[in-house]
């Protein structure tokens, strides 16, 4: 008979597992104590409050940080060195200069490097 009384326990409906999970969500539901209407608004005002106090300190530090920010991407000062400067790879030749084919020509190799006259004043 424990062999009968197994099988069956495990052939239960789903729809018999939900009736008796609502069931039970309805008996803890029961159990809740809830707040009173007077505490429930305290608590809600106390949330709102803490919220907009909360928004004012994050706005309050923000804002300063984001204008820092961009005034210092939009407007290096004169005195501050640049990586741009400092870059080899970034500096150009003046004595060189790129001249480039007219329309139709698409390779790179159609691109001629040609110096440009020296105008030194050291008399070499």
């Amino acid at each position: 008979m424990n062999m009968q009384a197994n099988n069956q326990g495990a052939k239960v409906s789903i729809g018999a597992k939900i009736a008796k999970y609502l069931k039970d969500v309805r008996i803890e539901l029961k159990k809740v104590v809830w707040p009173s209407r007077p505490q429930l608004i305290n608590y809600t005002i106390t949330v709102l409050v803490f919220c907009v106090i909360l928004g004012g300190l994050i706005f309050v530090i923000d804002l300063p940080m984001s204008e820092l920010f961009l005034k210092n991407l939009t407007a290096p000062s004169a005195n501050s060195t640049s990586i741009d400067k400092n870059v080899p790879s970034q500096q150009t030749n003046p004595n060189i200069t790129a001249v480039t084919p007219g329309k139709g020509t698409t390779k790179p190799s159609n691109v001629k490097v040609t110096p440009k006259p020296s105008t030194s004043k050291s008399g070499k």
